[in-house]
């Protein structure tokens, strides 16, 4: 008789509601990534990216980039040294050259001459000035020409 009484307050066991839990931060739903995103823009955080998916904030106490995702593989950090790599292979595939004068780099790419103080640097300035279709200015329009 004791496995019949058994089974039976088992099956009034399942039948009994369980004792509601109070809530705790552990048994919320997650919060969503949008809501996260507009309470920071409340606080007046600088907010880049997309609400829904990723984005980031500069954490300036700590001196990091904190980036918020709803996935994991939607982050990819690039080194600086992958940049600056790239910039060389960009300017050499585009025909451009460099020059060496004391401490300073200049890069020559198109018609843009742009100063560094690294190859790369030169690189990544030569490749926004010519994306932003800046110029040199032509030697007149310098104040120290000898037009001038």
């Amino acid at each position: 008789m004791g496995a019949l009484k058994d089974a039976i307050e088992a099956l009034l066991a399942t039948l009994q509601p369980a004792p509601a839990e109070g809530r705790t931060s552990a048994n919320y739903p997650p919060m969503p990534l949008a809501t996260l995103y507009q309470l920071l823009r409340l606080k007046g955080i600088a907010v880049i990216g997309a609400p829904e998916t990723a984005f980031s904030i500069y954490d300036q106490a700590q001196g990091v980039v904190r980036v918020y995702v709803s996935e994991r593989q939607q982050v990819d950090v690039v080194p600086y040294e992958v940049v600056l790599y790239q910039a060389l292979a960009d300017v050499q595939a585009a025909g451009g050259s460099f020059m060496v004068c004391g401490d300073d780099v200049v890069c020559v790419l198109e018609d843009v001459l742009a100063h560094g103080t690294s190859y790369g640097d030169a690189a990544l300035r030569a490749l926004y000035m010519v994306s932003q279709g800046e110029k040199p200015p032509l030697a007149g329009d310098m104040p120290f020409s000898p037009e001038n």
